[in-house]
């Protein structure tokens, strides 16, 4: 019983982590060797946060905050509740590894950008 949930799960968690895309691009077929991964916290919980990714796809100034969201297959942002570990772990699943990282400070608060390369 205990093995057919965990069983269940994680066909469940496989199976949601496969759905999710930026702009319509599966992560795994961003079309770029480098990307720009930023984590905005969410709310007063330093866990609960919110990713952005940005490739190069930006075109307008109006498009900042709606091009790079990843989605799931409703077309809901996805919220990352396990905090930036657990996003850069989802990107790795994806075939992106951890290259850099910075934080930008400012009076709404961090953005930490997280480089990560193509494998």
């Amino acid at each position: 019983m205990k093995n057919s949930i965990i069983i269940g799960l994680l066909l469940v968690v496989s199976t949601i982590s496969y759905g999710q895309t930026v702009n319509g691009i599966k992560i795994s077929e961003i079309p770029a060797q480098y990307i720009d991964m930023l984590v905005i916290q969410k709310g007063l919980s330093q866990f609960k946060v919110k990713i952005h990714i940005e490739y190069g796809q930006i075109t307008k100034f109006s498009e900042i905050y709606s091009n790079g969201t990843i989605l799931s297959e409703d077309g809901k942002a996805v919220v990352f509740y396990g905090g930036s570990m657990e996003a850069i772990n989802f990107m790795a699943e994806n075939g992106w590894f951890y290259k850099d990282a910075f934080v930008v400070g400012g009076a709404g608060g961090s953005v930490y950008h997280y480089i990560l390369e193509k494998e």
